[in-house]
């Protein structure tokens, strides 16, 4: 009896201590540690976020709709550094149309002097996935990123495209 009592003391302690942590109730919280922090608790964010996440999934099965291309262009100059990676991300698949490819790589090449690293990270991305040869120009001032993270990725992206990088 006195066993029962103690186990179930322990699991409520466990499972309080859990929605603490989780809520931010304690020191940390799980949200401080998520992948967009400062964003994801305003209702604006996940607007923005659903209309744009989907629309990587459809650029691997076909082309973009116009309509979906401006959502595209708009969202890659949005104010929020998560609303431009996810565009960014769905770019990286836009290679079913010539028109929409050159447009995406434009895109890209522009966030590649992007204020956050993450972003500069994806557009690097774009680059490479749609073989984008013409932006090595563009890629070669990132080799001196004051990231290590983008020096690397731009290293990478640069050898990828057929371009030689002296370590």
């Amino acid at each position: 009896m006195r066993y029962k009592w103690l186990l179930a003391v322990t699991v409520v302690a466990l499972l309080g201590g859990g929605v603490a942590f989780w809520k931010g109730l304690g020191k940390h919280s799980a949200i401080r540690y998520s992948r967009y922090p400062d964003e994801r608790r305003f209702p604006e964010f996940w607007q923005k976020f659903y209309l744009v996440n989907p629309l990587e999934g459809v650029g691997k099965k076909r082309a973009y709709t116009q309509k979906e291309m401006e959502i595209l262009r708009w969202a890659v100059q949005d104010k929020s550094w998560a609303i431009r990676v996810e565009a960014l991300a769905a770019l990286s698949r836009a290679n079913h149309d010539p028109k929409q490819k050159q447009e995406a790589i434009q895109l890209a090449i522009k966030s590649l002097q992007d204020s956050h690293w993450v972003v500069r990270i994806y557009a690097l991305d774009v680059l490479k996935r749609l073989n984008a040869k013409s932006s090595i120009p563009h890629i070669l001032p990132l080799l001196n990123d004051p990231r290590p993270e983008v020096r690397r990725e731009a290293q990478r992206t640069l050898q990828q495209l057929g371009y030689k990088v002296s370590e």
